[in-house]
């Protein structure tokens, strides 16, 4: 197969190249404009990391709203006098509240609003109120009016007799009773009057105390005090609990189309920087920001491309440097670096298509470029200079004076073929060892580690690829240039550097020298190293796992600040330290009996139960614990407390601190499967490779102290905020174990490089020690060097703003500096010189199996 390859590459080296360019090209547009369908950064989603059947993950289903609506952000509203001067406040808010009242906008909310239509309400009950005891004195005063009026009837009928009888006297007479009748009539009118006003006031009296006890009674109502507690209760979840913010909470509307979500989206954030400037205008010092799942998700989002480039545009200009001064040339160097660069254009290509068939997280293409990039530059380091060293034998075979093609035909083409042959079938056989490293992720139950195994697994096969195929095409068409001294050595200091530390092929040399000193007194090297990454392995003993989704959340970012103070000052929008759902209705006695116990738990400070909005036969209630870190182990404790009681019926318990816990445990459970088939693997592939049993057990223990060692030391750099990284209370539970699977990938990637060549020298004869100098001398400075590079790539990619991805790259780094050291440069030379002769053994039928199936150069 390896001999087909070569000669095909060399044969055709364009068409290999021009297959590439196009798989490159079309991987670039799919990941920047996605051929209309979204690129990749639309594409992916940042999620909660949930565990299949368990409580945390059955509790975060159970309370998601029955009815999505629209997305509702709340904006944070610092720095007011709220306490001292509520007034201005209010008054303020109520002027640009209409700032957010946009075209896609369903409702604007804040605090003092709520204060507005609660004044409203009340103004508008006492009008009716008012109207009510109007429209029952009227009532009332019907028939006292009726009668008092049929009493002044009668009276001035009487009057009115008395002037007819009069008038029968004559015309004097009817005068003078005529002038008393008219003094009559006045004095009974305003008797009549001042009779009804008294009974109208008394009436009135009366009904207004009748009706203001009713509505004095209907105000005292439990369901009458529920809703205005509720009322008063949204309030002042509104207001901060330090006297100094509120919060405005602006829902847009349900169901829009992507374009109209953008476009609510820009109107939304013009409308907060209006709202910022008039803010600090009127009170200097104040601020606004936003805190949402749709802000939450952008912002990681963007921080995860930043980071992306921040740590491509660090680290890979270091590497080249790195490679130019290993090499000696630029041609060289850029070999390697054009091989990364595709294979990662085409593994993010790859990720694009997973869109369409699952979700794929935003955190796994920092993590699959990482990867990618180390793997790569491997790879193409060791392809070559595996060339550089054919070609050498070569050349120096054909003497001096041959012409540029007879230097091709003799010297490139079968140094092409002859590296695909040897350096093409050790980086296949790593990236094999690699790919089922990483496979132990894919027997995890968690999906976003089995998306992270699935890149990590492509993105391998692509640089392996790039390695066979791209770079000795590239050396195909310029590997003549190699063979001549770089003009970069003639520049003074530059050549003695690259001598020393450059890419050579001979026998004897420094890595020689250093193995032969190891030989020399083999034993206390190796306890002397192994006690070193024993020591270096101590801190893991305080490791603290983390999976809490704030913690992704990058300090320093506006939004940071804005979950921080609803957290901190907002405690009913905060999220409840522990939710849990019984499986009983709201006002039976399990759920009273449970609550009852929730609250003798130390530690907890509130407890609510109401029915779940989804199934009013289940409760939800929500805990609160006097903790910021709603992960931490003041929240675990109460958490696993609640977890433990039991009140004769289902409960389940979810929040940040259980879907950690299940997160952590999740993986507890499933590593033994993993780690058995990685192990199973590595011990079958290195077998088939060395033909000895002795070997791949070595490989194993010295790689997983090496890897626990680095664990150890990243563990302490953070827990202790060292060289300037970030203080965290633990390390990401999901970085630690893409660290374990990537960290035994690379030193497995190594132990390969560095094993291949021992076999070599070992399968012609030489004795074990002999073969392990010179084995090491022939791969030292290739995996130093790789080592070198890849460090610089990985710090480049922890120079970033996002946590993990920070850990992710000190982690490896460590891995890789400890393995590249002191384990490959004196445990591995140590152990094998220890063990001799042995190191090649196997029984009998193993080793007849092995001659018949072996893998060789």
């Amino acid at each position: 197969m390896f001999t087909w390859l070569g000669k095909f590459t060399t044969r055709h080296p364009i068409a290999v190249i021009i297959s590439w360019v196009v798989a490159v090209a079309l991987s670039g547009v799919a990941v920047l404009w996605g051929f209309g369908q979204g690129g990749l950064f639309q594409r992916m989603e940042t999620s909660e990391f949930g565990i299949p059947g368990t409580d945390s993950e059955k509790v975060m289903h159970l309370t998601e709203p029955e009815e999505e609506g629209g997305p509702v952000s709340l904006l944070a509203v610092t720095g007011v006098p709220v306490d001292s001067d509520e007034d201005r406040v209010a008054q303020f808010a109520k002027d640009n509240r209409d700032l957010f009242d946009g075209e896609y906008v369903e409702s604007v909310s804040d605090a003092f609003l709520i204060s507005e239509k609660q004044a409203e309400a009340e103004a508008e009950a006492e009008a009716k109120l008012t109207d009510t005891i109007a429209e029952q004195v009227e009532k009332a005063m019907a028939p006292i009016t009726e009668q008092a009026q049929s009493a002044q009837a009668q009276a001035e009928a009487q009057i009115q007799a008395q002037v007819d009888q009069a008038a029968l006297a004559g015309p004097d007479f009817q005068a003078a009773a005529e002038a008393q009748a008219q003094e009559a009539r006045a004095q009974l009118a305003a008797e009549t009057k001042t009779q009804l006003d008294q009974a109208r006031a008394q009436v009135q009296t009366q009904v207004e105390q009748e009706v203001r006890r009713q509505a004095d009674e209907a105000r005292n109502t439990p369901e009458a005090q529920e809703q205005l507690a509720e009322v008063e209760q949204q309030r002042q979840s509104l207001l901060s609990n330090q006297g100094t913010g509120y919060v405005v909470v602006v829902t847009r509307q349900a169901d829009l189309d992507q374009e109209q979500l953008d476009q609510s989206r820009v109107e939304l954030d013009e409308a907060t920087d209006t709202y910022r400037a008039n803010l600090q205008a009127e009170f200097p010092g104040a601020d606004i920001q936003e805190m949402s799942e749709e802000h939450m998700s952008d912002v990681i989002m963007a921080t995860v491309q930043s980071d992306l480039v921040k740590g491509e545009t660090l680290g890979l200009p270091v590497a080249a440097l790195l490679m130019l001064i290993v090499f000696g040339g630029a041609i060289a160097a850029g070999m390697p670096l054009i091989g990364a660069i595709s294979a990662i254009a085409a593994g993010m290509g790859a990720l694009w298509v997973s869109t369409f068939v699952t979700t794929v997280d935003s955190f796994i293409l920092n993590v699959v470029s990482i990867i990618g990039v180390a793997l790569s530059i491997d790879y193409g380091l060791l392809v070559v200079s595996r060339f550089r060293e054919e070609s050498r034998h070569l050349q120096e075979s054909l003497g001096e004076g041959r012409s540029a093609h007879h230097l091709k035909q003799k010297v490139v083409f079968p140094g092409v073929l002859a590296t695909v042959q040897t350096a093409g079938r050790t980086v296949l056989f790593s990236a094999v060892t690699i790919t089922f490293s990483l496979a132990g992720l894919l027997l995890m139950r968690i999906h976003m580690l089995q998306m992270i195994a699935w890149g990590g697994i492509v993105v391998t096969l692509l640089a392996v690829l790039a390695a066979i195929t791209l770079v000795p095409a590239l050396l195909t068409l310029w590997g003549r240039k190699l063979l001549k001294p770089s003009p970069i050595a003639k520049i003074p200091g530059v050549g003695r550097l690259i001598y020393l530390v450059g890419d050579h092929s001979t026998d004897h040399g420094f890595f020689a020298g250093l193995a032969k000193w190891v030989q020399r007194r083999p034993w206390l090297v190796m306890i002397g190293v192994g006690l070193a990454l024993v020591a270096m392995a101590l801190p893991l003993r305080g490791l603290e796992l983390r999976n809490n989704f704030s913690d992704y959340i990058p300090d320093g970012k506006p939004l940071r600040s804005a979950y921080d103070t609803i957290e901190q000052e907002y405690p009913s929008l905060a999220s409840p330290s522990v939710s849990a759902v019984v499986d009983a209705d709201n006002q039976s006695e399990a759920v009273t009996r449970f609550v009852d116990e929730v609250e003798a738990i130390p530690g907890v400070e509130t407890v609510t139960a109401e029915p779940l909005e989804r199934d009013e036969d289940l409760t939800l209630i929500q805990i609160r614990v006097d903790s910021l870190d709603q992960a931490g182990p003041e929240v675990t404790e109460v958490m696993l407390a609640v977890r433990d009681l039991d009140v004769g019926t289902p409960v389940w318990v979810g929040g940040s601190a259980a879907g950690q816990w299940d997160f952590t445990h999740a993986i507890a459970q499933d590593a033994p499967w993993a780690l058995a088939v990685v192990a199973a693997a590595v011990m079958i592939l290195l077998f088939l490779m060395t033909g000895s049993l002795v070997v791949p057990i070595r490989a194993l223990i010295i790689n997983a102290l090496s890897l626990l060692a680095s664990l150890g030391v990243t563990t302490a750099i953070f827990e202790h905020g060292w060289f300037g990284v970030p203080q965290t209370s633990g390390l990401v539970t999901f970085i630690v174990a893409c660290m374990i699977a990537f960290g035994f990938g690379l030193a497995m990637d190594y132990e390969v490089f560095l094993l291949a060549r021992i076999k070599e020298y070992w399968d012609q004869g030489l004795d074990n020690n002999t073969a392990v100098a010179r084995g090491l001398q022939r791969s030292g400075r290739i995996i130093t060097s790789a080592a070198a590079i890849i460090v610089a790539v990985f710090i480049g990619f922890s120079m970033g703003e996002m946590v993990a991805i920070k850990q992710i790259g000190v982690a490896l780094a460590i891995m890789v500096i400890t393995d590249a050291t002191l384990t490959r440069l004196f445990l591995v030379p140590a152990t094998m010189t220890v063990l001799g002769k042995w190191n090649w053994w196997a029984p009998k039928p193993l080793a007849r199996l092995a001659e018949k199936i072996g893998l060789r150069e």
